[in-house]
């Protein structure tokens, strides 16, 4: 069975899910130019057999390199809800 994943970011991480529930996220400040990159620049993605590749960012990430099943704070709604509050916080970070 092919492995499909969905990915999702907030303010200070990526997140991946596979087609069986799994939930893996890395922190984006260990990559700066996911770190630095605009959220539309960071959904211009393509993956691989083996991870994700963000051709204008020139930046890779494995998928043997997510830390799986661990989540770095609860989340209790949709993927969809995390970036716009992701959008959020970076435009409140920013004002700052």
């Amino acid at each position: 069975m092919e492995t499909k994943y969905k990915i999702w970011f907030d303010a200070e991480h990526i997140y991946l899910q596979d087609n069986q529930g799994k939930v893996g996220y890395l922190p984006l400040r260990d990559y700066k130019p996911l770190w630095n990159a605009s959220n539309e620049e960071r959904e211009e993605y393509e993956l691989s057999p083996f991870g994700i590749h963000w051709a204008k960012l020139d930046e890779d990430l494995c998928f043997d390199g997510f830390i799986w099943d661990k989540k770095p704070k609860p989340y209790s709604f949709e993927p969809e809800q995390m970036l716009v509050a992701a959008e959020s916080e970076l435009e409140y970070k920013t004002k700052k």
